[in-house]
């Protein structure tokens, strides 16, 4: 499990909770899901411009994002 503990207030935060608020979206926000959604936005890309089949492979840890075919 990923514990996110922000560092500073960033600049739009205002700004993302009245959208979530709007929408009906409720609870933390989740960094760690919105990297993984953001490497799945990649993969379709890779695969749209590329062919075949592609994957993700994110470490928190390491603090990398790495995106790769099959």
């Amino acid at each position: 499990m990923i514990k996110y503990v922000p560092i500073e207030r960033v600049r739009n935060e205002d700004t993302v909770q009245r959208l979530r608020e709007m929408v009906g979206v409720t609870g933390p926000l989740d960094p760690s899901k919105r990297v993984e959604n953001a490497a799945n936005v990649i993969v379709e890309a890779m695969t749209e411009i590329h062919g075949g089949e592609w994957r993700s492979k994110i470490d928190h840890h390491a603090g990398y994002v790495m995106i790769v075919p099959y």
